[in-house]
């Protein structure tokens, strides 16, 4: 992959110049703040820079001594640190209650700054993140909805749990964000979006070490895994860049990093166009001292749709119709590709459909019983029918949090009595399913004007799976090891 792709989703050159200012040797830092005023005045700001300059307040007077700005960023730096305190005593009930219930868990990113013994910095949290096992993910979830705590935006669901919630939900995302008055807190069951596949995070338990988290029992990342998690997290789209991640990997770094395992971690989990990018972006512009040759050897590890994967999450553009086919190659890889072969069975298939009037997709549900081994090939057959001509059509087929296929055509054909045919086919590794908790696939279609002139178009759908299931019903997913400090 080349150098220039990953470097032009850095973050923004003054947030680089702040970075600089707060990071390098005195002369460097000095000329890093002069070009930034060059540029910026502090009511012209940014509020990622403003972020950033709050780590500067106790380096500005050697850097700028007569700086007029010196009692207004130190004063910035009280009002991050009082609003960090904040989330942290909104978060703590929650997590007391975790820690008693026998969870372990383990903060992540700008928390884990907050924990005893860790070298910290000025860094505002704005929800703490914590991860928790698989296998406790759904206990933990339980915990936080019976104090009240409710996703931010009212999504993936809206008031309390129900039965069978945290099962639906699972697999629509690594992490469900909580908001409790104030307070939020992102409850993770995997350490990373991109890599949610059944055993992905036991070196990161494994390799922890315990520490407290305002008073409460933690595990904690070591230094590599620590690193790996900021340079990945901070690779990925926001609205508006914020580059305070690269002082959770120089902490990370100075905290004494087993690069080799660091490496070896990130092609594990193909994500080294992540991880890459951060590096050269240490190397290049804050003078980190990285091992020679480590960033260029990721990132020409970086094959087949593992360079637009990346390109996916760092621009957010990862539901765009032009990116599904890569996206679903790369999600399928990562969850490795059993090489068991057998003659497919028939192991599901679903009568004619027609989609309800109100354009609900129509859902697939999966066996329980499936195993991780070999392939599961779902067909589906739909019938279209009262199309107006030339008009548009959108067939998608999804499983939660992922897009598995996508079209847009245009039929031809009259008004009355006309018929269409499409088979949509997609094959996937069976552990793409089963290691993700993925227990239902979802058709949907769409076209504009539906009703137009009073015709009523008919969506119909059948399906067949083929794969292998196991001689009795398991569950859908292993629930993952139970890692106690």
């Amino acid at each position: 992959m080349r150098a220039a792709v990953l470097r032009r989703y850095w973050p923004p050159e003054t947030q680089l110049l702040l970075l600089r200012a707060i990071l390098a040797g005195p002369e460097a830092a000095g000329a890093a703040w002069r070009a930034w005023c060059a540029m910026r005045d502090l009511d012209s700001a940014s509020w990622p820079e403003v972020r950033l300059l709050a780590n500067l307040a106790g380096r500005l007077p050697a850097l700028d001594p007569g700086s007029a700005l010196i009692p207004r960023i130190q004063g910035i730096r009280r009002f991050v640190w009082t609003q960090t305190q904040m989330q942290l005593a909104g978060a703590r009930p929650l997590l007391a209650a975790i820690a008693q219930a026998g969870i372990p868990m383990m903060p992540l990113k700008g928390a884990a700054r907050l924990a005893d013994g860790v070298r910290g910095n000025a860094r505002l949290v704005r929800d703490i993140d914590v991860l928790v096992p698989v296998g406790d993910w759904e206990r933990a979830l339980r915990l936080a909805d019976a104090q009240g705590w409710r996703p931010t935006a009212g999504w993936p669901y809206a008031g309390p749990l129900g039965p069978t919630t945290p099962a639906e939900v699972f697999p629509m995302h690594h992490a469900v964000g909580l908001a409790r008055g104030e307070a939020q807190v992102d409850l993770h069951h995997h350490a990373f979006y991109m890599c949610r596949n059944a055993g992905d995070d036991d070196g990161l338990w494994t390799r922890g070490r315990s520490g407290t988290l305002h008073g409460t029992p933690v595990r904690l990342a070591n230094a590599s895994d620590d690193l790996l998690l900021s340079l990945v997290h901070g690779a990925l789209f926001s609205p508006d860049p914020v580059a305070d991640w690269a002082l959770d990997a120089v902490a990370a770094i100075e905290g004494g990093v087993d690069w080799a395992l660091l490496e070896a971690e990130a092609r594990r989990r193909r994500i080294e166009a992540f991880a890459a990018s951060g590096l050269m972006m240490l190397e290049e512009r804050l003078d980190v001292t990285v091992p020679d040759g480590l960033s260029r050897r990721l990132r020409r590890a970086v094959r087949g749709p593992f360079a637009q994967d990346f390109v996916a999450y760092a621009t957010g553009t990862n539901e765009r119709p032009a990116m599904i086919d890569t996206l679903r190659r790369a999600a399928a890889l990562r969850g490795g590709d059993a090489s068991a072969r057998g003659r497919r069975q028939v192991v599901a298939a679903g009568e004619a459909m027609t989609f309800p009037p109100d354009g609900t997709p129509v859902t697939i549900p999966l066996p329980p019983g499936l195993v991780p081994q070999g392939r599961l090939r779902l067909d589906v057959d739909l019938t279209v029918g009262v199309v107006p001509p030339s008009q548009p059509l959108v067939i998608e087929v999804a499983a939660p949090g992922i897009i598995l296929r996508w079209w847009r055509t245009r039929l031809r054909g009259g008004w009355a009595g006309w018929r269409k045919h499409r088979r949509v086919r997609v094959d996937l590794p069976a552990r793409f399913y089963t290691a993700r908790r993925i227990d239902r696939v979802m058709v949907n279609l769409r076209t504009p004007n539906p009703g137009r002139d009073g015709a009523v178009p008919i969506f119909s759908v059948r399906w067949v799976l083929r794969g292998a299931v196991a001689e009795r019903a398991v569950p859908l997913a292993p629930s993952g090891p139970s890692v106690r400090p």
